[in-house]
């Protein structure tokens, strides 16, 4: 079942500023041609800084009516009138853009736990054994990311 989340939750779980507005939202997204009816869309500055492409992008993602959209205040000032959608505007939108996806997933990286293995000499000889313990002991997903094979 997807998603449905409000915009004011969404941007509370976040640790986001509240804006005028609220909507239902279904989807969160960067890419404008995949973005659709009641998502919000997270518009990105390019490795330039320009805002011709977002601008684009931010209409294209708008004729797909979501239901909102996150970006720079000098990009929002550009685009003009969202019509329906609500303005999140932000500072920082690459870093907000990563919150909201977050409370979107509802944080996955609070339930995730991490171990790690530091040293000179022997890392791959702990890794191995500990990943088939922790496997075999139920203890739910486990992987082992490393240099070797």
């Amino acid at each position: 079942m997807p998603r449905r989340l409000r915009l004011s939750a969404l941007l509370k779980s976040a640790g986001l500023k509240a804006v005028a507005g609220d909507a239902g939202l279904s989807g969160i997204g960067l890419d404008s041609r995949a973005v659709g009816r009641g998502w919000i869309f997270c518009a990105l500055p390019s490795a330039s800084g320009q805002h011709a492409d977002a601008f684009a992008h931010v209409r294209q993602a708008l004729a797909k009516g979501v239901a909102a959209v996150l970006a720079s205040p000098s990009l929002l000032k550009a685009v003009g009138p969202l019509g329906q959608a609500i303005a999140v505007p932000s500072a920082d939108p690459r870093r907000d853009a990563a919150q909201l996806a977050a409370a979107f997933e509802l944080h996955p990286m609070r339930r995730l736990r991490l171990s790690g293995i530091t040293g000179t000499n022997g890392k791959t000889s702990v890794a191995c054994p500990l990943h088939s313990l922790l496997t075999g002991a139920g203890s739910g997903p486990c992987a082992l990311n490393g240099t070797v094979g």
